[in-house]
Protein backbone atom coordinates (compact mmCIF):
# COMPACT_ATOMS: atom_id res chain seq x y z
CA UNK A 1 0.00 0.00 0.00
CA UNK A 2 1.31 3.61 -0.79
CA UNK A 3 0.16 7.02 -0.75
CA UNK A 4 -1.55 6.38 -4.10
CA UNK A 5 -3.22 4.03 -2.88
CA UNK A 6 -4.94 5.84 0.01
CA UNK A 7 -5.43 9.01 -2.35
CA UNK A 8 -7.18 7.00 -4.62
CA UNK A 9 -9.58 5.25 -1.75
CA UNK A 10 -10.19 8.73 -0.34
CA UNK A 11 -11.14 10.06 -3.68
CA UNK A 12 -13.74 7.65 -4.33
CA UNK A 13 -15.69 7.78 -0.93
CA UNK A 14 -18.11 10.03 0.34
CA UNK A 15 -17.54 12.07 3.31
CA UNK A 16 -15.62 10.70 6.18
CA UNK A 17 -13.55 7.17 6.21
CA UNK A 18 -11.78 5.50 9.18
CA UNK A 19 -9.01 3.86 9.55
CA UNK A 20 -10.73 1.06 10.02
CA UNK A 21 -12.69 1.31 7.11
CA UNK A 22 -9.96 2.18 5.22
CA UNK A 23 -7.62 -0.98 6.10
CA UNK A 24 -10.66 -2.88 5.30
CA UNK A 25 -10.81 -2.07 1.83
CA UNK A 26 -7.30 -1.73 1.55
CA UNK A 27 -5.87 -4.92 3.27
CA UNK A 28 -3.64 -4.12 5.52
CA UNK A 29 -3.40 -3.05 9.20
CA UNK A 30 -4.63 0.77 10.48
CA UNK A 31 -1.12 0.97 11.74
CA UNK A 32 -0.18 0.47 7.99
CA UNK A 33 -3.01 3.21 6.84
CA UNK A 34 -1.59 5.70 9.41
CA UNK A 35 1.64 5.65 8.44
CA UNK A 36 1.05 6.62 5.26
CA UNK A 37 -1.14 9.20 6.03
CA UNK A 38 1.50 10.45 8.77
CA UNK A 39 4.41 10.09 5.49
CA UNK A 40 1.92 12.70 3.75
CA UNK A 41 1.69 14.85 6.73
CA UNK A 42 5.51 14.96 6.98
CA UNK A 43 5.97 15.68 3.26
CA UNK A 44 3.34 18.81 3.57
CA UNK A 45 5.40 19.97 6.57
CA UNK A 46 9.01 19.40 4.40
CA UNK A 47 6.91 22.22 1.58
CA UNK A 48 6.01 24.30 3.82
CA UNK A 49 9.03 24.63 5.48
CA UNK A 50 10.23 25.13 2.31
CA UNK A 51 8.14 28.46 2.14
CA UNK A 52 9.81 29.44 5.07
CA UNK A 53 11.40 26.91 8.04
CA UNK A 54 9.54 29.34 10.99
CA UNK A 55 6.34 27.61 9.94
CA UNK A 56 5.09 24.65 11.10
CA UNK A 57 1.66 22.70 10.79
CA UNK A 58 -0.66 20.64 13.54
CA UNK A 59 -4.00 18.99 13.48
CA UNK A 60 -3.73 17.29 9.97
CA UNK A 61 -6.28 15.60 8.65
CA UNK A 62 -7.96 14.51 5.42
CA UNK A 63 -11.32 14.19 3.63
CA UNK A 64 -12.46 12.95 0.63
CA UNK A 65 -14.98 15.24 -1.29
CA UNK A 66 -16.36 14.22 -4.62
CA UNK A 67 -13.08 15.88 -7.16
CA UNK A 68 -11.11 15.80 -4.63
CA UNK A 69 -8.95 15.61 -1.07
CA UNK A 70 -9.20 18.10 1.37
CA UNK A 71 -5.51 17.92 2.79
CA UNK A 72 -6.77 19.81 6.32
CA UNK A 73 -4.10 21.81 8.73
CA UNK A 74 -3.43 24.92 11.11
CA UNK A 75 0.17 26.78 9.51
CA UNK A 76 1.43 28.44 12.40
CA UNK A 77 3.92 31.31 11.54
CA UNK A 78 5.30 33.94 13.55
CA UNK A 79 3.71 37.19 14.49
CA UNK A 80 5.88 39.56 12.51
CA UNK A 81 6.16 37.42 9.62
CA UNK A 82 6.90 39.01 6.05
CA UNK A 83 3.54 37.71 4.31
CA UNK A 84 0.44 38.33 5.06
CA UNK A 85 -1.68 35.03 6.30
CA UNK A 86 -3.53 35.42 2.57
CA UNK A 87 -0.30 34.86 0.72
CA UNK A 88 1.28 31.72 3.26
CA UNK A 89 -2.37 30.31 2.19
CA UNK A 90 -2.00 30.66 -1.03
CA UNK A 91 1.81 29.19 -1.05
CA UNK A 92 1.30 26.71 1.07
CA UNK A 93 -1.81 25.65 -1.04
CA UNK A 94 -0.13 25.77 -4.30
CA UNK A 95 2.67 23.53 -2.93
CA UNK A 96 0.31 21.05 -2.12
CA UNK A 97 -1.28 21.13 -5.28
CA UNK A 98 1.90 20.36 -6.95
CA UNK A 99 2.54 17.50 -4.87
CA UNK A 100 -0.77 15.72 -5.90
CA UNK A 101 -3.28 17.41 -8.21
CA UNK A 102 -5.77 15.55 -6.35
CA UNK A 103 -5.07 17.27 -3.08
CA UNK A 104 -6.49 20.52 -2.29
CA UNK A 105 -5.35 22.39 1.02
CA UNK A 106 -7.45 24.33 3.39
CA UNK A 107 -5.53 25.75 5.73
CA UNK A 108 -5.67 28.03 8.57
CA UNK A 109 -2.98 30.26 9.11
CA UNK A 110 -2.31 31.30 12.65
CA UNK A 111 0.19 33.81 14.07
CA UNK A 112 2.74 32.62 17.10
CA UNK A 113 2.80 35.15 19.80
CA UNK A 114 5.77 33.47 21.70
Amino acid sequence: MDREQVAALLAGAEGHVSGEEMSRKLGVTRAAVWKEIDALRRRVAELVRCIDDDITIHDFRMVSGPTHTNVIFDAVVPYDFRLSDRQVEEKIQGAVRALDGRYYAVVQVERSYT
